[in-house]
């Protein structure tokens, strides 16, 4: 355009002469932009089109501003990327009320709730699971905190489950701080152990040649965010609890859905049954409220090569329980040593999330059908918790280092060899569950779900902190199988289990003991106070009261002594 138009402007006479319009005398201006775009009509349309073409490219361009605009501008107004209008805490603490209420109306109360915990802006976040420095590119689909909360005339507790590879016992107790000003120690918080979410314990950062960390992993704003969602779906959990009614089944697990890659004798292996454990919750007028399933196998159905945010296959088995249902879903996870979801042999990534899809929905229409078809009512159930502090010693030389050195979030130079954490003991009617910290071997599990006993029991992994595998010391034993001398570089120690196992042993005890005594629980001192590090400072008030701090190392001073407190 530009082109013809100067070849017109500067045009001899006598061409101008050949035009239609006739030809200026010659002391008039010869290069006249008016009389050039008289002379050539099709040199004027050309303009035309072109101031068309540039005004809707200067909308296009204004309608990408503004749509930007949109999209940043809240996030930019922020003080950080993982704070939302819904960070602030709810006036009072609601799941403190559930007694009374439940009292009220003289039968057992549920509510539940989801909140998204997905990373605003991913791109650069180191993911957990796997080897470090993997950085998160984008979403695939959101991952969130979970809550499911339970209260009769005594006693309330509440389930939250994050789609994350688990937390520190910081993190649980600042969850538990913000939740309940009254009984913290009621909040149980339980990580899914997805291997395609952020860094929540810091083994996942950067690292010499991608192989040996040597810094944390953890994004300190987005671990208080998590910290804050988490709390945020008890209030909302608490708030919407209506009278329920609860049902519970156990059903056998589809086939080919989950393997195991250690070896164990036939004998042994044809003992262990792979079964899922589904209970639900529903209001009286049988709308559901919640469905919590209970299944023992990795989420790492997409691999190390993904690098999008995905809750893996349970976040499928909640989207597929909650499309067939209705209300929340959440997912707990059983012994996990050793077992991996069946491996897809055509390894590129779209198989991969096609498999994601495919083991969440087998898993969830399962469960279904087996509440519907084996389901059985628990008519009144009672809740009991018993509650106890115990201390590990830390013998792996590695967990130490990476404890010592800060990689670990929250450990720091000064840390003993021992980490102390919980472990518990819920019973809901027939239903009995024990939450124990860490990644029990199948073979760890089978002597606790002995001391649990009924058909109706489950054993929940990753209560509280990540500790690694819990291996048996039969287990540390073998020296022949390759895939159990990694699971062992893994683990705490060969102690581990033992111990962990007595004060399991001492829960049921004094919870058989105790089965006449309305109220009676086992809460230790140092679990109504919040950790050392404290709910974060904008969060408010609520949570950091006059009830003292935790010693400086981040262990709890009163060892693993428990003591009653009713309710």
């Amino acid at each position: 355009m530009t082109g013809a138009l100067v070849n017109n402007i500067f045009r001899p006479p006598s061409a101008l002469e050949s035009t239609g319009c006739g030809a200026p005398p010659r002391n008039t201006c010869r290069y006249d932009f008016v009389v050039t775009l008289c002379q050539s009509p099709r040199s004027f349309g050309n303009m035309i089109e072109m101031l068309k073409k540039t005004i809707a490219n200067c909308f296009r361009l204004v309608s990408v501003l503004v749509f930007f605009l949109a999209v940043s501008m809240p996030g930019l107004l922020q003080a950080s990327d993982f704070e939302n209008i819904e960070s602030a805490p709810i006036e009072g603490y609601p799941f403190d009320h559930l007694v009374e209420r439940a009292k009220a109306a003289g039968t057992l109360l549920a509510g539940s709730a989801a909140v998204d915990i997905t990373p605003r802006y991913p791109k650069g976040m180191y993911m957990a699971g796997f080897g470090p420095q993997r950085e998160a590119r984008g979403v695939a689909d959101p991952i969130f905190a979970r809550a499911l909360v339970l209260a009769d005339p005594e006693k309330a507790v509440a389930l939250v489950t994050l789609d994350v590879i688990g937390v520190l016992s910081e993190t649980s107790a600042r969850i538990g701080a913000m939740a309940s000003a009254e009984h913290p120690e009621n909040i149980l918080v339980v990580a899914v152990h997805n291997h395609d979410a952020p860094d929540t314990i810091g083994y996942w950062g950067p690292a010499l040649f991608k192989l040996v960390p040597v810094r944390c992993g953890v994004d300190p704003d987005y671990l208080r965010f998590v910290e804050r969602m988490a709390a945020l779906a008890v209030h909302r959990a608490a708030n919407s609890a209506v009278p329920a009614e609860l049902k519970a089944a156990r059903v056998k697990a589809p086939g080919r859905i989950c393997r195991r890659l250690y070896k164990i004798p036939a004998a042994q292996a044809a003992q262990q049954k792979d079964t899922i454990f589904v209970m639900s919750a529903d209001d009286k007028n049988g709308d559901a409220i919640a469905t919590w399933i209970h299944y023992d196998c990795h989420a790492e159905t997409l691999w190390e090569r993904n690098q999008l945010i995905s809750a893996d296959w349970p976040g499928e088995v909640c989207k597929f329980i909650e499309w067939i249902r209705g209300g929340t879903g959440l997912v707990t996870m059983g012994p996990l040593a050793g077992r991996e979801p069946e491996p897809v042999y055509s390894g590129s990534l779209r198989n991969r999330f096609w498999h994601k899809r495919q083991t969440g929905r087998a898993l969830a229409e399962t469960a279904f059908q087996g509440l519907v078809e084996k389901g059985i009512e628990l008519e009144s159930p009672r809740l009991r918790l018993r509650l106890a502090r115990v201390k590990l010693k830390v013998e792996s030389k590695l967990l130490l280092l990476a404890g010592r050195t800060g990689v670990i979030f929250g450990r720091t130079p000064k840390q003993s060899a021992e980490m102390s954490t919980r472990l518990g003991f819920l019973e809901i009617g027939p239903v009995k569950i024990a939450l124990v910290p860490g990644e029990f071997s199948r073979e760890a599990a089978e002597p606790v779900k002995d001391l649990l006993g009924g058909k109706l029991n489950a054993v929940v992994n990753l209560f509280d902190t990540e500790i690694g595998y819990v291996l048996t010391e039969d287990q540390f034993s073998e020296k022949d199988d390759w895939y159990m001398q990694y699971l062992k570089s893994v683990s705490f120690g060969k102690s581990v289990f033992g111990t962990l196992y007595s004060r399991l042993g001492e829960l049921a005890t004094k919870a058989a003991a105790e089965e006449n005594q309305p109220g009676a629980t086992g809460v230790e001192k140092e679990d109504r106070q919040p950790s050392r590090l404290g709910p974060p400072a904008d969060f408010g008030d609520h949570g950091q009261d006059d009830r003292g701090t935790n010693s400086e190392d981040g262990n709890n001073t009163a060892g693993d002594e428990d003591e009653k407190n009713g309710d």
